[in-house]
């Protein structure tokens, strides 16, 4: 993909989805670099300049990856915001669907023209199906906005796992619920429905970020869904405190790179 760094085009591949069976263990570290190995031979033959990607902070794989030659280049956070109860908002959020894909591309690459590894598209319009699919809405407040991203239409997010201490206190808590506006503590197997909130645009600080926040939530409540994910980076902590606010979870995740070029600044989050 082309991406934008420090204004500049450049060609990076965007690595993801790499994996490994749970209950394989003999020669793992082998036919990962095997992988590995045939992942660079491809990208390298495509032009490409370097490796990117997010991998989270206790993934064991983490120590593979730098053993490999991809350094950290900053972290970034994502918080699980429950969705349980309806917020007080401002009246003056707007509240934007459907939207022309062209149009918001543009609109987003102006506002976040200082941002490195921005995707750089000639057809744009090719994104409308998706954001038929899955764009919610786009929510502003005076020069402030945010987008949500639904993927619960094409598949669930099942919770197999979870602290102990939820384990203990999910029979009070159901029974509170019934009185108060509580979490919903999943059980396994249970379906967890999420929405993403993304392209946050504060151009003049945080002071809207709390109403953004309440009228995802208010939405989120009206369709059903449990949580809202919302994420920053380590160098926005006004966001991070705010955002964060509330959070069930808190996951951290490095955004790893390898160059095969020397074109990418010490930091990109």
């Amino acid at each position: 993909m082309r991406v934008r760094i420090e204004g500049e085009e450049r060609i990076g591949g965007f690595l993801f989805d790499f994996r490994a069976a749970p209950d394989r263990r003999t020669g793992l570290s082998r036919i990962i670099y095997r992988l590995w190995e045939e992942v660079e031979t491809t990208l390298l033959a495509a032009g490409v300049e370097f490796i990117f990607g997010l991998v989270k902070e206790d993934n064991p794989a983490l120590s593979i990856y730098h053993r490999m030659g991809a350094t950290s280049r900053g972290t970034r956070t994502f918080f699980s915001l429950p969705v349980y109860r309806r917020r007080s908002v401002p009246t003056d959020p707007v509240i934007r669907r459907p939207l022309e894909a062209t149009a918001a591309y543009r609109e987003a690459t102006a506002r976040f023209i200082d941002y490195d590894l921005w995707p750089i598209l000639d057809s744009p319009s090719l994104l409308q199906p998706l954001f038929d699919r899955h764009l919610r809405y786009a929510i502003d407040r005076q020069e402030a906005s945010v987008k949500i991203w639904d993927l619960t239409v094409d598949y669930e997010q099942i919770a197999l796992e979870g602290p102990f201490v939820f384990e203990l206190l999910r029979p009070p808590v159901e029974l509170l619920r019934r009185l108060f506006p509580l979490p919903r503590i999943p059980r396994r197997g249970e379906p967890l429905r999420t929405w993403y909130l993304y392209d946050l645009y504060l151009p003049r600080g945080t002071k809207p970020l709390p109403a953004l926040l309440a009228v995802a939530n208010n939405l989120a409540l009206e369709a059903g869904i449990d949580f809202l994910v919302f994420s920053t980076s380590e160098g926005e902590k006004a966001a991070t405190a705010i955002g964060g606010r509330g959070a069930l979870a808190r996951l951290r995740y490095h955004l790893l790179i390898k160059e095969y070029r020397p074109v990418l600044p010490r930091s990109l989050l």
